[in-house]
């Protein structure tokens, strides 16, 4: 079938993707029916046959299955409260869904409890979903908001959930900075106005590449192929894309970029890095003491 896919033309796939994505419904659709039948108190199938009707569009027939055949057998719980609150946004009910969602997130959060969604889960999808029926300055001063509640309650993973949502469209402009920045000094790195030189080589699943070394402090590995892919700077004026110098302090960093995807710890320190942003920062005593720029 994927053969056949890519053999169609852009409609047909659209159709046939359309068409595929109907059946598999319809047959998911049943299984839960049958399912639910054989074990009727399985909470999480009355929400697997909830959530494809959903997809159907079909909100009457996910309406009942939550509020008739859910309802009576379970309790009214916050998880299948949040599915409610899903299902009226989709009706275009948007003040009701954020009413029953603010609800939610409203409640400490020992106090939040599905049947069967992760507590965890149900609270960063409460959070998610509010945001999305909100405009950008709202969504944000939520996050900050979701963020300082989670550091009351000490719950790191909210917590990192929270920061990377307020630093999300920050990152997407920082990314096309890193991008526009690598092409920049793939230009100038071997001008001889720079005073750029090799100064070794190291070799690499056969591949030769030159060590470049610029008068303001740049250092580069350059392949034969004249394209930079890896570029660093320490102990110089040289900025990341005039958003943090030398010497900045390590909270600087978490304010500006929020949480790093990992930290790298070698014989000669640590490194906290954005692996989306492409970027990682050496650090000494606490103070970022050079970058290095990687493919993302």
């Amino acid at each position: 079938e994927s053969g056949k896919s890519r053999s169609l033309s852009k409609a047909q796939r659209k159709k046939w993707l359309k068409e595929k994505i109907a059946t598999q419904l319809n047959q998911a659709i049943s299984s839960f029916e049958h399912a639910m039948q054989i074990n009727p108190n399985n909470a999480g199938n009355y929400f697997r046959l909830a959530l494809c009707y959903m997809l159907q569009e079909n909100y009457y027939m996910a309406r009942g299955i939550l509020q008739d055949k859910y309802k009576r057998l379970f309790a009214e719980d916050d998880g299948f409260q949040f599915f409610l609150a899903l299902l009226s946004a989709l009706e275009g009910k948007k003040d009701e869904s954020k009413k029953v969602l603010m609800t939610i997130i409203n409640k400490p959060y020992a106090e939040i409890s599905s049947n069967y969604l992760p507590t965890e889960l149900l609270i960063y999808a409460a959070n998610y979903n509010l945001t999305s029926l909100e405009n950008k300055f709202e969504a944000k001063q939520h996050w900050k908001k979701m963020a300082s509640k989670a550091k009351q309650e000490n719950h790191a993973v909210l917590f990192r959930y929270a920061v990377e949502n307020i630093t999300a469209s920050t990152n997407q402009r920082l990314i096309q900075d890193n991008k526009k920045f690598l092409a920049m000094l793939s230009q100038i790195v071997g001008n001889s106005k720079l005073n750029s030189f090799p100064f070794g080589e190291i070799w690499l699943e056969g591949n030769r590449l030159r060590l470049m070394l610029s008068g303001n402090g740049i250092y580069s590995i350059l392949g034969d192929n004249k394209e930079i892919s890896a570029l660093w700077t320490q102990y110089s004026g040289v900025n990341s894309n005039n958003q943090l110098f030398m010497g900045e302090a390590t909270e600087r960093l978490y304010k500006s970029l929020g949480i790093p995807s990992r930290q790298v710890f070698t014989s000669r320190g640590k490194y906290l890095s954005y692996d989306k942003l492409g970027i990682s920062f050496f650090l000494q005593k606490n103070q970022v003491s050079g970058w290095f720029l990687h493919k993302q």
